[in-house]
């Protein structure tokens, strides 16, 4: 009897040491991915009047599916075009833009104007006096494009935010950032780790004539990044921290979760 509570007692104590070693799904991971949910049609309806509410209906466009300004010209194909030549200094132009973003950072998701840079700006050029032959071109709109969200290191992709204004103001408002974001630390996949699973794939490249390419160790870089993809799975957006794998020699590029090393995305970089 003894001899069988000592097997018992010796099999417990085993069965609780491989558990204690066992790695956990969570495991660094905890509410990894950040996940946002698309807003049922009511929810919708209701973010959109208090958004054209908040800014008295001078922003024309409108809110996705997930309640973050779109990037969509089709809203403000019926507003009047101001036929004025634009006469706002860049800086009064930029401190307008900043501002709207601010006063929308619930839809934007920017909290800290400090932290928009700027990628480019754009004169928009039309006509002032459109009388055929006395027609007059002016500068009368300016776009400013703001660089993707940069959040802990890692630019997240696809949160270029785009602001247009005329005299009267900022009028399209699209983009957005994400707010929480996730990143797991621990049980990474490596960037070694990364490149074994790549290897062997083969993909058609789209050219003047396409062609099967298969990859190889001597294709794969030996440096690469991580950045945050805004993976669209249904109807929801999930934040993906991936390692960035750009085959230079066919301009082709993957995106790979660093935590299950699914391919999140993949693209042809050139088309030639």
């Amino acid at each position: 009897m003894r001899t069988n509570i000592k097997i018992l007692i010796l099999f417990i104590l085993l069965f609780n040491s491989c558990q204690i070693n066992e790695p956990t799904n969570n495991d660094g991971v905890e509410g990894y991915p950040t996940t946002i949910y698309s807003l049922s049609d009511t929810e919708l309806s209701v973010e959109i009047n208090e958004y054209r509410k908040l800014n008295d209906s001078l922003i024309c466009t409108s809110l996705n599916e997930f309640g973050y300004p779109e990037y969509d010209l089709a809203p403000c194909s019926n507003r009047p075009i101001l036929r004025e030549e634009l006469n706002k200094d860049e800086s009064v132009l930029i401190n307008l833009a900043k501002t709207a973003i601010i006063k929308n950072q619930k839809y934007t998701g920017v909290e800290n104007s400090d932290e928009l840079s700027i990628r480019r700006t754009v004169d928009i050029i039309g006509c002032i006096k459109c009388d055929g032959s006395n027609e007059e071109l002016k500068t009368i709109k300016w776009r400013i494009d703001y660089n993707n969200q940069v959040s802990m290191g890692y630019e997240v992709f696809d949160t270029e935010i785009i602001v247009f204004l005329d005299n009267n103001g900022v009028f399209m408002l699209g983009g957005n950032w994400y707010s929480d974001i996730v990143v797991p630390s621990n049980n990474l996949y490596t960037l070694q780790q990364v490149k074994e699973t790549l290897v062997g794939l083969k993909r058609t490249i789209y050219c003047w004539t396409n062609y099967e390419i298969e990859i190889t160790s001597n294709n794969l870089p030996n440096e690469a990044r991580k950045v945050i993809i805004p993976y669209k799975n249904g109807d929801k957006i999930e934040l993906r921290l991936t390692w960035e794998i750009i085959i230079s020699d066919y301009e082709y590029v993957f995106y790979i979760d660093v935590v299950n090393g699914e391919i999140i995305k993949e693209m042809q970089l050139v088309i030639c």
